[in-house]
């Protein structure tokens, strides 16, 4: 723009033209004005302007798309984004064989949400220019957006191969690279785009990121604080790329959560080598030696799991539990209006994972299964909502419900005190989605900790945790800061509607072998630990005619176990993966397995459920925290205390034993269909079991008692 023509200029200058009756006679001056209204940051103006521009061409020709390129871009701008795609449709007529045609079209689609026809664009970009360098760079974000890692390293392998010298295509390399957990190399990718552009702050930011994670928390303190100093707008607008900072409220460039997750990014792949290093930076961490002591509460999560020690566990809790209250104590607490008491408790269920989501399978029927004369029953949805019937369900059940994804922490704690809550059930605890810090807020007279999360939260505002005797010992029991309320058989919730599922497909159709004995564990691939593994070698050796079915959503994992498998010597093409399916699939797909093999630290909790309603056996071997005792706990309540294991050497014994034996096979299956001795799908029982703890907890309250530890009474069978 001519440094003597002023923004105001511009503007005059358009408002004639426009109003000139015969504008279309001076399109190239009008052209001219939309070009420097842009440069000048005017968007509206030069979108007014591009528009009378297209509106006065005649003809629709290929050298007419920088029109349309320009409509587009501001129209996307401005938030018009069907109006932006309806420009590039235009523009498709224009050229349908233009790459930047569906490179544009792929940047629309993908603001508008659709990220599958987004990628469809990006790649008929590609096709039609293998060396297009918008789509590329755009291509590799949306692949690890959808956690096709491999794919997204592929592709920025491509890029760097024919953009050698441009420096976002060795930044976007280095993504790809630590997404995929290679930490050193990706910090050398992000340093060959700084020495390209040594302007490029975020290639510095992600260089201390990889210092951070891999363990160099003196250094990585060192350069964030430089940066901070002189970029300190770059480092607030850092895109992290853990998936999880893209949801979480605590998203901080801080090297010991970086090292924390990052390591836990490796640990979940089933990368094993830097195990010993990742246990023991926790406990760096949580000192806070060369870093900021842990308190982020995306943390405590990642020990589950993990050979820690019960005090440890719990110090990590009472440090995030000091912080959220800190946060909390910056809010005005929440006005909790007097209303008269009509007898039935107000019980609020809170959690961020109202979706589809292990949790939501297990809660579906509570809500609606509560007793009305006794139970007034309110919801809170503090994470996204899917459309998933399952949601559906779940909020159909319930009396009231509140959508607080929005909310803040002082507006999520004020809706739950002004709607009188007497007990507030937290079902997320420290997990992704939680609205913690309100909790911390006491909304209610009572805050229970229920089934999301089986660790203690260390927090002085939680009153109850709701555990059975299986799965919490005496031992244990001091390492927990909430009072106990012991149900009888099992915590857990599962939904007696689901019956041993009829087998919809084919072994065949999941890579399996017909003739062969399926073992099979489809938990998370981050539960399984090398312990574990190594026993499934054996297993695997003593049983040659057997194969190993597991579950992996990434590829990433697959390679890495099957590499450990080769390591023990047992051929990886033994090991069979399957990923990520609708819920009616999944359930469905156990039909195909013979014997389900639990993993050690952490067991299988719905998963587990899931396989038993399927008629398959669970062999568990109980571990010294709560997540590794609740698939004992399920199997003593559905009366199959046999497949409970006191060593690894029985759990090998017995593993083999059934997969040589099929009488004692269909034996276990005929225990496990009969559901009229099962202490665990009984809906309806636990239901009322769950209301005998609230209305004991209440009436300690009531009664002006602190809260106390208590068993639960069993329910008759017969109760319904």
């Amino acid at each position: 723009m001519n440094e003597t023509v002023t923004v105001a200029d511009l503007r005059g200058e358009l408002r004639k033209l426009l109003a000139d009756p015969d504008r279309h006679a001076n399109l190239p001056k009008l052209f001219e004005l939309a070009v420097m209204l842009n440069a000048a940051g005017e968007a509206e103006g030069a979108l007014a302007a591009f528009e009378v521009v297209a509106d006065a061409l005649a003809t629709r020709e290929p050298g007419q798309l920088p029109v349309w390129h320009a409509i587009a871009g501001l129209r996307l701008q401005l938030g018009l984004f069907r109006g932006a795609h309806e420009v590039c449709s235009e523009a498709g007529r224009c050229a349908p064989n233009h790459p930047d045609v569906s490179f544009n079209l792929g940047v629309v689609i993908a603001h508008i949400g659709d990220q599958r026809a987004a990628e469809v664009a990006y790649r008929r970009a590609l096709a039609l220019d293998p060396a297009h360098l918008g789509a590329v760079l755009n291509l590799v974000g949306l692949l690890i957006a959808d956690k096709r890692f491999a794919e997204a390293l592929d592709v920025a392998a491509d890029a760097i191969n024919r953009h050698g010298s441009v420096a976002d295509c060795w930044f976007n390399h280095g993504e790809a690279l630590l997404s995929c957990a290679q930490t050193v190399a990706a910090r050398g990718s992000y340093a060959r785009a700084l020495e390209l552009q040594p302007a490029m702050e975020k290639a510095a930011i992600a260089i201390a990121f990889c210092d951070a994670a891999a363990g160099d928390l003196a250094s990585s303190s060192a350069a964030f604080a430089a940066i901070a100093a002189r970029a300190p707008g770059a480092l607030a607008g850092y895109c992290s790329p853990f998936e999880t900072d893209r949801v979480s409220s605590y998203p901080e460039l801080e090297p010991g959560r970086i090292a924390l997750i990052s390591g836990y990014l490796r640990y979940r792949l089933c990368y094993w080598p830097d195990r010993d290093r990742f246990i023991a930076l926790f406990l760096r961490v949580l000192r806070g030696d060369g870093c900021k002591p842990l308190d982020n509460p995306d943390l405590p999560f990642l020990a589950t799991g993990l050979p820690l020690s019960s005090d440890v566990r719990q110090r990590i809790a009472r440090q995030v539990a000091r912080r959220l209250e800190g946060e909390a104590r910056r809010n005005f607490p929440p006005i909790r209006p007097e209303r008269p008491h009509d007898g039935r408790i107000r019980v609020g269920y809170i959690s961020g994972d109202y979706r589809r989501h292990a949790t939501a399978y297990l809660v579906s029927r509570l809500p609606a299964l509560h007793d009305r004369d006794r139970f007034e029953v309110f919801l809170y949805s503090t994470g996204p909502d899917d459309g998933s019937d399952i949601r559906r369900e779940i909020i159909a059940g319930a009396d009231h419900f509140c959508d607080l994804q929005r909310f803040d922490v002082a507006a999520t704690a004020q809706r739950i005190a002004m709607d009188g809550i007497d007990i507030l059930v937290d079902l997320s605890g420290y997990a992704l989605y939680a609205r913690t810090a309100a909790l911390a807020l006491k909304p209610a007279p009572i805050l229970v900790s229920y089934l999301a999360y089986l660790q203690t939260m260390g927090a002085p505002w939680v009153d109850y945790a709701i555990l059975d005797r299986t799965v919490l010992l005496p031992e244990e029991r001091d390492f927990w800061d909430e009072k106990i309320a012991y149900l009888p058989d099992t915590l857990y919730l599962c939904d007696d509607r689901s019956g041993v599922q009829a087998l919809a497909h084919a072994r065949g159709e999941y890579g399996l072998p017909e003739d062969r004995f399926v073992f099979c564990c489809l938990n998370a691939p981050w539960k399984i630990d090398p312990e574990t593994f190594a026993s499934w070698m054996v297993i695997l050796r003593r049983r040659p005619e057997s194969v190993l079915w597991l579950y992996d959503d990434t590829g990433l994992a697959a390679a890495n176990l099957r590499s450990e498998a080769m390591r023990a010597g047992i051929d990886p093409a033994r090991l069979i993966f399957t990923g990520n399916m609708p819920h009616e699939d999944h359930l469905s797909r156990f039909a195909c397995a013979d014997l389900f093999l639990d993993t050690f630290g952490c067991n299988a909790h719905t998963t587990c459920i899931e396989a038993l309603a399927a008629g398959i056996p669970v062999l568990t071997l109980p571990g010294g925290s709560v997540v590794s005792r609740a698939a004992a706990s399920l199997l003593r309540a559905h009366g199959v205390p046999e497949l409970i294991m006191p060593d690894v050497e029985t759990y090998i014994e017995r593993a083999c034993a059934i997969s040589g034996d099929p009488a004692q096979l269909e034996t276990l299956r005929g225990k496990l269909e009969r559901r009229d001795r099962s202490a665990l799908f009984c809906t309806q029982r636990r239901v009322r079991e769950i209301e005998r703890a609230y209305e004991t907890m209440w009436a300690r309250h009531v009664a002006g008692m602190p809260p106390a530890d208590f068993d639960v009474a069993a329910v008759d069978l017969l109760v319904s």
